[in-house]
């Protein structure tokens, strides 16, 4: 079975990954895996409900889907008094980052995108939440998004589960 231990519950770790146009209608796919450290708290894997352009708006709709979680994570550990450091988001999409943290477009392709998916940079400004970059092949994400076989599979798998390898 799984094992949730909270090795430092003071931060809350969050990984977000998107499949850019992978379902019929060529809408993206978001998953998410929240964490205190070692082991799932929350994972999510759904079908985006609007059309994305480019794998890095599929990646920041990802990215603004996830966030509400991740906020109300960091509140409820608030409420129950434990200090709390800004909640750390990995993303695997440079571009997406940087989009996040400057809260516009970094391009005209992008340029469309309705101003909701910015309120990142507000989290981010308030410093509730900081986003990193993670290696692609760290993204435990890309267990619900993708679909993984042998080793990688193995790995990312004991890491949501926190299970020994």
């Amino acid at each position: 079975g799984m094992v949730l231990e909270g090795s430092n519950i003071a931060t809350i770790y969050a990984y977000v990954d998107a499949s850019f146009g992978v379902h019929y209608d060529m809408k993206s796919h978001t998953g998410s895996l929240i964490s205190l450290g070692k082991g799932a708290i929350h994972a999510k894997s759904n079908k985006q409900r609007l059309m994305t352009k480019s794998s890095t708006e599929s990646e920041l709709v990802g990215l603004s889907d996830t966030l509400p979680m991740v906020i109300w994570v960091r509140n409820f550990l608030l409420e129950q008094g434990y200090n709390v450091n800004p909640a750390i988001i990995y993303q695997d999409n440079m571009s997406t980052i940087a989009m996040a943290k400057k809260g516009k477009s970094t391009n005209e392709r992008t340029r469309h995108i309705n101003i909701r998916y910015f309120f990142v940079k507000d989290k981010i400004e308030s410093e509730e939440v900081t986003i990193e970059y993670l290696q692609t092949d760290e993204m435990i994400a890309d267990l619900l998004t993708k679909p993984l076989q042998g080793e990688k599979f193995r790995r990312l798998r004991n890491l949501a589960l926190n299970w020994d390898m």
